[in-house]
């Protein structure tokens, strides 16, 4: 008998400890959402930012170097 009452001791705190948590969780799971919200707007926005980069590079002439990096001296 005393371990059924252990049992239904131990059962029941669990019980008020899932309840205690609760508000913690859920502002934890609206923290989540938000900064998934964010995450998705600052990769829009950088994708953005790469795609008029990349319309600038093509607009801007090219400069032609050498293979290697390194100038040749012609002397």
């Amino acid at each position: 008998m005393s371990y059924m009452q252990a049992c239904c001791t131990y059962y029941h705190q669990g019980a008020d400890l899932s309840e205690d948590l609760e508000p913690f969780l859920k502002s934890i799971a609206e923290e989540v959402t938000t900064m998934r919200n964010d995450t998705k707007r600052l990769d829009k926005e950088m994708e953005n930012r790469h795609t008029i980069v990349n319309s600038r590079d093509s607009a801007l002439p090219s400069c032609k170097a050498e293979e290697g990096g390194l100038q040749r001296r012609n002397t």
